[in-house]
């Protein structure tokens, strides 16, 4: 730093390269994988020939020796199937033999028995061939967030975690708690959904004996009960009206009154609330009120969907399956069709209990396979319209690398500097400096899934800058 710079001048966001689009396998010999691939400069070919870029199982019988070229040009996925056997499949469809198709990132394909994606930057992916940590699959999206709550942990007592059901909302308050200074303390779970309506204040706060008719002896709150560690309140949007006031005097003053005394109790607690409700919403509806939103989101981050964290999908139907006894191998049809489902209605909890279903229902029929035809799978993902997917048809190409033959090319360091930087400068970030972005995150008071939405970014490339800031060092 010069001797006329100040701290002050440092930007709040660096970003140390640019964006590297490429490919992630991530099913390949009837197994899940995360291993990416980067697009070089000229097209490459993908089948079981070992002279190919990229060789798929001998064991896969789908696909072909050169099945299909890969490419890379003007931000778009370029594909062109060599006549192979079986086909290359995007979506329901099959590509024309020899027919280059440009498709916008990312894009999901599937090449004998091997699924793709294509993506615009490979270093969430990379350095990660299994997903599994500790029992739990966690992808690139997951992984970011995660960091994000560890850090969360270390500087705020609140926050408030938004998401459709099954997202993992739990699972991040058990990560805050982990690495919070109150890790050794106890974690507590509580409901508002399954409190009754008439014992919500009790639960929580606690009850002296004689405080209510039946209430024979003094009973601990929630509260008390998590003194020292976190408490985790799920589907706070469900919590009565009248007891919102007694939360928010909780979270303000760190202290409680537990029915039937005048006497208050300090407390020493986190919390993480979560909900999948929009809060602000009902703060306009007069069924939330607006001082306890701001208490409970000191900092609010929101759970991608299953949807959007694709590179989880195959891992979770691998651990489904093997929950099933004498379940066979899934086809990679049937994962792929997983990974075009919506699963809005439960996210994980429902991937695994159709996956299980189906692999019960092919051990009882003694099927080879785990099929996609039969199960509920190709219906939920006609349920949702494919991701924007622009896809051109593009002329063949001339010269040296034209026809529908192609050559296999040479792998290793032959590349064109001026083709790779052409392509590369598509993902450069669009005019998000460093001013925008802190104007962003402040304006939408923390709010990572806003950010992403309104800068055009993904939540991943948000939570990687965001871990540069001063802010929370």
């Amino acid at each position: 730093m010069s001797s006329n710079t100040t701290a002050d001048d440092t930007p709040l966001f660096t970003r140390e390269r640019p964006p590297e689009p490429g490919l992630v396998l991530l099913w390949a010999g009837n197994a899940p994988t995360c291993r990416t691939y980067a697009f070089q400069a000229r097209p490459f070919d993908v089948g079981r020939d070992a002279r190919c870029h990229i060789v798929l199982p001998e064991s896969d019988n789908a696909a072909s020796r050169r099945h299909a070229e890969v490419g890379f040009e003007a931000g778009e996925l370029r594909l062109r199937d060599l006549g192979s056997r079986n086909g290359t499949h995007v979506g329901d469809r099959q590509l024309a033999e020899g027919v280059t198709h440009g498709f916008a990132l990312p894009t999901l394909f599937r090449i004998g028995g091997c699924l793709f994606l294509a993506v615009a930057d490979l270093e969430p992916y990379a350095g990660r061939t299994d997903l599994l940590e500790g029992g739990v699959v966690v992808g690139a999206e997951m992984r970011a967030v995660g960091e994000e709550i560890a850090d969360l942990a270390r500087h705020f007592d609140t926050f408030l975690v938004r998401g459709e059901p099954g997202t993992g909302k739990e699972r991040m308050a058990k990560l805050f708690h982990a690495a919070s200074k109150r890790a050794r303390g106890p974690y507590v779970a509580v409901s508002c959904a399954e409190i009754p309506h008439q014992l919500a204040e009790s639960m929580l706060f606690g009850a002296r004996r004689g405080a209510f008719p039946g209430a024979d002896r003094d009973v601990q709150g929630a509260f008390e009960a998590a003194n020292g560690g976190v408490l985790f309140l799920d589907e706070v949007g469900e919590l009565p009206l009248d007891v919102q006031p007694k939360l928010l005097r909780a979270l303000q003053e760190r202290v409680i009154r537990p029915l039937g005394t005048q006497d208050v109790k300090k407390i020493d607690v986190g919390v993480v609330s979560a909900t999948n409700r929009n809060l602000r919403d009902m703060a306009r509806a007069g069924q939330y009120r607006a001082d306890l939103i701001m208490r409970l989101a000191e900092r609010e981050l929101e759970l991608p969907p299953l949807r959007e964290r694709l590179d989880e999908i195959p891992f979770l139907v691998e651990l489904a399956r093997k929950s099933i006894a004498g379940a066979p191998v899934a086809e990679a049809r049937f994962v792929e069709a997983c990974m075009r489902a919506s699963w809005d209605f439960g996210n994980v909890r429902e991937l695994i209990a159709e996956v299980r279903r189906a692999a019960a229902e092919a051990a009882r029929k003694e099927q080879p396979v785990i099929r996609a035809e039969g199960t509920i799978l190709p219906v939920l993902a006609s349920d949702r319209p494919p991701a924007p997917v622009k896809e051109s048809v593009l002329p063949p190409r001339g010269g040296a690398e034209g026809g529908a033959t192609g050559g296999v090319p040479v792998e290793g360091p032959e590349r064109d500097a001026a083709a790779a930087a052409a392509a590369l400068s598509a993902f450069k970030p669009r005019g998000i400096d460093d001013t925008s972005l802190t104007a962003s995150y402040e304006g939408n008071q923390g709010n990572v899934a806003a950010v992403a939405r309104e800068l055009g970014i993904s939540r991943t490339t948000v939570y990687a800058r965001l871990r540069k800031m001063r802010a929370w060092k």
